[in-house]
């Protein structure tokens, strides 16, 4: 429960933020308009439910926090990724939306100029400019942030063979640091192997 109103406050932080931005490139002077925002996410992550009345609740609440009124594009999880890359490529990217395997997919949407580069607005923001700056190093292109990272709790584990890490020389602690495991992976990079594996 903990968790989830953590993910809430996290999300309606990220939106009330992104909001100011989105707001000030839609205002005009002489006419105050309800800034709207498309939002795209897999139906199990709006929410942490795919109960659709909850998921209106979560849509008045972010409307409520922000000022904005909400479009929700929430597709079941198995065709998320597909839609997705529907909209984007159509050019009708979402104002906001999740991204998974972002590793991949990040440096490819830059490339083609379908993402805003945020650096600025994450500095200039109160919320989001204070979060920890190495929450963003993995994933910036040339010191440029593409991304805001958000909490949504997982279990997973990652299974790394202990014949690879015996050859290489890669010591991890039973609860390894992400820096310690940043450090560690890199004693295989160019070897031409891929030591772990994330299972679905």
């Amino acid at each position: 429960m903990l968790n989830t109103k953590r993910l809430l406050l996290t999300f309606a932080t990220l939106l009330l933020c992104l909001t100011a931005v989105v707001a000030a490139g839609q205002k005009d002077a002489s006419v105050a308009q309800t800034p709207t925002l498309t939002l795209a996410t897999a139906d199990n992550t709006y929410g942490l439910s795919t109960d659709p009345e909850l998921q209106g609740a979560i849509t008045a609440l972010i409307e409520s926090k922000t000022g904005t009124k909400i479009n929700p594009i929430i597709p079941p999880l198995a065709s998320y990724t597909d839609k997705l890359a529907t909209l984007v490529n159509s050019g009708d990217i979402p104002d906001l939306f999740v991204v998974a395997q972002a590793m991949t997919k990040i440096p490819t949407m830059v490339a083609r100029e379908q993402i805003l580069d945020l650096t600025d607005y994450i500095k200039n923001s109160p919320a989001l400019s204070k979060l920890d700056p190495n929450l963003f190093k993995d994933l910036q292109i040339d010191g440029k942030t593409y991304f805001v990272p958000y909490n949504y709790p997982k279990s997973k584990a990652i299974f790394i063979r202990k014949d690879l890490m015996e050859q290489y020389g890669v010591k991890l602690s039973s609860t390894p640091t992400t820096e310690e495991f940043r450090t560690e992976m890199a004693k295989f990079v160019g070897k031409g192997i891929i030591p772990f594996n994330f299972p679905k």
